[in-house]
């Protein structure tokens, strides 16, 4: 039974990792952090990509400065353009202008979520700006001087064994060439009660002298589910487990439901089970690649 009085360290960004697979992960990161690369971050859905994305910033030069994220599903090209590089336009009383996220994240680091959804020639954009020191507003003539640091995220979808689209290669030639591989839960089990942990940690209700903890079959349950939505879907199960459960322990039936009206609402659908890397995190790395030597191996 895992019960949270136990103490965990302080100060982790990343979710706690037991396993080979996560510490070598962890590894990566850490090496790639301080740098000013760009990277591209590939995973189901879930396993952690923004987690990722915002632990490179927290360890980086940059991390007093701004984490933005920008959706590039929710809006049309014309105005995702808008939002990442600003505008200008001749107005009657002058020029208007209006900062994008390259400019709101100076000095920081801009996240776009699901690049993959980008038109072609918006991603060749900002390719142009990757590594760049200059940019161009949208109906601008001048180049704007910036400094910040691009991370990037990428999904894959399957409906049951096939892959729905072909992963878009030429993203990682114009936007990184470094690409951390998130590996889906289910391929690194260990971890899973270090994370219950953390998790039923944060679900805790603070003016509660009680702590939340987890029955072993509770825990035996966990362990022998393929959680297809990930790190996040076992950290949705926790907290609807800790809602509907008494005396401050989780047993195997508070997450049966869960679990069961996950399987009978296709979920799964969404969650890949293939990967491709360039750093796989199965592998370990020894040393990050550090700015102006070639990444492509």
């Amino acid at each position: 039974m895992i019960d949270c009085r136990t103490s965990t360290p302080a100060g982790a960004i990343l979710p706690p990792a037991q396993s080979t697979t996560m510490k070598n992960l962890t590894a990566i990161i850490e090496q790639l952090a301080p740098s000013n690369l760009s990277v591209l971050i590939v995973g189901e859905s879930g396993t952690g990509k923004e987690w990722t994305a915002r632990t490179i910033h927290q360890l980086s030069p940059r991390a007093s400065q701004k984490f933005l994220p920008i959706e590039c599903t929710m809006a049309s090209a014309d105005n995702l353009a808008k939002r990442i590089f600003g505008f200008e336009k001749i107005t009657p009383t002058g020029i208007e202008i209006r900062r994008g996220g390259l400019e709101m994240a100076e000095g920081g680091t801009i996240y776009l979520v699901d690049i993959g959804h980008l038109p072609l020639p918006l991603q060749k954009q900002i390719a142009r700006i990757s590594g760049s020191t200059h940019f161009r507003r949208v109906g601008g003539q001048a180049s704007t001087l910036c400094d910040v640091r691009i991370i990037a995220s990428l999904r894959r979808k399957l409906r049951g064994s096939e892959e729905v689209g072909s992963f878009p290669w030429g993203i990682h030639h114009r936007i990184s060439p470094i690409i951390i591989n998130l590996p889906p839960l289910r391929e690194h089990r260990e971890d899973i009660p270090h994370l219950i942990e953390k998790f039923l940690r944060q679900s805790g209700d603070p003016l509660s002298n009680s702590a939340m903890a987890i029955s072993p079959e509770a825990i035996g349950l966990c362990l022998s589910y393929d959680w297809p939505g990930n790190i996040r879907q076992l950290q949705n199960a926790l907290k609807y487990a800790a809602a509907i459960c008494h005396d401050h322990l989780i047993q195997a039936e508070h997450l049966q439901l869960f679990i069961d009206n996950s399987r009978l609402d296709g979920t799964s659908e969404e969650y890949p089970t293939s990967r491709i890397s360039l750093l796989d995190s199965s592998q370990r790395v020894d040393r990050a690649p550090t700015p102006g030597q070639s990444q492509n191996k």
